[in-house]
């Protein structure tokens, strides 16, 4: 694979379907971009004020570690079931209006979560949240592609933004965590309620961008045909195809072992209001993750594809075979890995396909992850209800030849530029 920096953006896709541009004028494209980039880390990094205590609180509702697999199942089955359709909509009609609606969303789902008081109601809330995430989780990264275009239309403001990106979520992640524990040292109940604050926040920035960029035209009157064929007609490119099996693959990796992370921990001694330094030192990990990934950039996807799971192997292997406090602090880590997966093939995707497909894609992309992570989040937390520690090795066993096929098929595609 050649360079992603010298790459044309839309290479790859050929529009099929008439485009419209939304008109608009007078638009400070900088100081628009600059709404998005906030927004983007307000969205990403607010949840992570509860999700460190997130497993003290469902077992204070009588859940075990299965229930928990199950809840993430249910959330992840509804963001499956809606991200592409609503992606569909949002470069169809309005992302901007999409994208309010989730942000706003998210603010009364965390609401009712702090009062859930029992394993359905935990199950409601994980639905809502899984449907409002959907309407927006795309959104904020194809505007982020589309500004960023309009002001520097080669793509190199873009794939700069991307890493900015991803290095100030992992920033905020940080403070966020650190806050949430401080918040749950007086109530578990308050870090959960207090991240609708940030999605309210977000709300009122996603309420100030210009819908801007081109618009997927009907071809027919049923929206779910069109929809069919503009999946069928994206996923026709073999290149992009793989890409967003190696992303899915790539940022699932690191997705179910978290949930054994506060386990761990407790199960060890840390104090249940201190696992959020577990927390902190995998997420503070990942701006070395983010590091490497912007410094091997010209790498080919094949060769990036490996390092995720093999990192996540060489720093679970000692919590698997010896849990204890002096180990465990090797697990978060492997935050290392998410750090590189969260940017470095994402931007690839986006750049081989065009303006009108931005939201539709970075959908796809995300419901192939959900689609493997639905049966692995119950697979792994069925082994982890024996043992914590099991969680990392099922996630390992199965990531692995998954992993595997990624590489062969990328390698392939490769040889043959």
């Amino acid at each position: 694979m050649g360079n992603p920096l010298t790459m044309p953006r839309t290479e790859g896709i050929v529009s099929h379907v008439i485009a419209r541009e939304t008109p608009v004028n007078n638009i400070n494209y900088r100081r628009t971009l600059n709404i998005v980039f906030a927004e983007s880390i307000l969205t990403y990094s607010g949840i992570f004020l509860c999700i460190p205590i997130m497993t003290v609180f469902w077992n204070g509702v009588g859940m075990d570690q299965f229930m928990i697999g199950v809840s993430q199942m249910m959330c992840a089955a509804t963001l499956f079931l809606f991200d592409v359709p609503m992606g569909y909509f949002a470069d169809r009609f309005s992302r901007k209006s999409l994208n309010v609606a989730g942000d706003i969303g998210m603010v009364a789902a965390f609401v009712f979560y702090a009062l859930a008081r029992n394993f359905w109601m935990v199950v409601v809330c994980e639905v809502l949240c899984g449907l409002f995430l959907a309407m927006s989780g795309g959104v904020d990264r194809a505007f982020l592609k589309i500004y960023s275009d309009k002001i520097d239309p080669s793509g190199e403001l873009f794939r700069i933004k991307t890493a900015q990106l991803a290095l100030w979520q992992i920033i905020s992640m940080c403070i966020s965590i650190a806050f949430g524990m401080l918040i749950a040292k007086h109530n578990v109940r308050w870090a959960i309620f207090a991240v609708a604050i940030p999605f309210l926040a977000a709300t009122i920035l996603a309420s100030m961008v210009k819908d801007i960029g081109e618009r997927i035209a009907a071809q027919h009157k049923n929206h779910l045909k069109d929809m069919l064929e503009n999946l069928k007609y994206l996923m026709k490119n073999a290149e992009i195809k793989w890409l967003v099996y190696a992303y899915a693959i790539g940022f699932e990796v690191t997705h179910p072992i978290i949930w054994g992370l506060t386990p761990l921990l407790v199960m060890v001694g840390v104090p249940v209001w201190l696992v959020g330094i577990g927390w902190l030192l995998w997420y503070g990990a990942a701006p070395l993750g983010a590091l490497f990934a912007r410094k091997t950039m010209h790498w080919n996807t094949s060769a990036h594809i490996l390092v995720p799971i093999t990192i996540i192997t060489l720093f679970s292997l000692p919590v698997i075979i010896a849990p204890n406090l002096a180990t465990i602090w090797l697990f978060p880590l492997s935050g290392i890995a998410f750090g590189i997966v969260n940017i470095y093939i994402m931007p690839k995707i986006q750049q081989r396909t065009q303006e009108k497909y931005q939201t539709t894609i970075v959908s796809i992309a995300s419901s192939a992850a959900r689609l493997i992570y639905i049966p692995i989040v119950l697979i792994t937390n069925y082994f982890g209800n024996t043992a914590p520690q099991y969680i990392l090795l099922a996630t390992v066993l199965i990531f692995a030849p998954l992993t595997l096929l990624a590489f062969i098929k990328l390698r392939g595609l490769e040889k043959k530029k």
